[in-house]
């Protein structure tokens, strides 16, 4: 009785736990490794489709669902990229591109990535609104 018990509690632990999407994500990265010197390509090839299946199979069983929305939050928020900042944040990132090109970290480099970075996350930010209630009930 005891063992079952333990078994049942072990597969509520593990069935919520995205097994397959982690050994998807495991044997990609063998594969990845297979690609460094000295390059083993075809055996590379062979674990990339095995993680893929992996990946495959794990969309099929249901790992990867969107979560449902809670009563408070069925409201659409509207949010909106900011085109200027995003257009020179991929400008940036071309030139900071370019200059990686020698695999050398220098000052400007560094400087027009960090930019990039910058000017990315003001693209994409979604403005917070704070509201502070200055009510003291005495």
């Amino acid at each position: 009785m005891q063992a079952a018990s333990f078994f049942q509690r072990v597969t509520q632990i593990v069935r919520p736990f995205p097994l397959l999407s982690l050994a998807g994500l495991a044997l990609a990265l063998f594969a990845q490794s297979l690609l460094e010197p000295p390059l083993h390509f075809a055996a590379a090839v062979v674990f990339y489709v095995a993680a893929l299946g992996f990946v495959i199979w794990a969309v099929l069983r249901g790992e990867w669902k969107l979560s449902t929305l809670t009563e408070g939050s069925s409201q659409t928020n509207s949010r909106r990229l900011r085109v200027l900042p995003l257009l020179a944040s991929v400008c940036l990132l071309g030139m900071a591109f370019v200059l990686f090109g020698d695999n050398r970290f220098t000052i400007l480099n560094l400087t027009l990535w960090l930019l990039d970075l910058i000017f990315f996350v003001a693209a994409v930010r979604i403005p917070t609104q704070h509201k502070v209630k200055a009510q003291v009930d005495w």
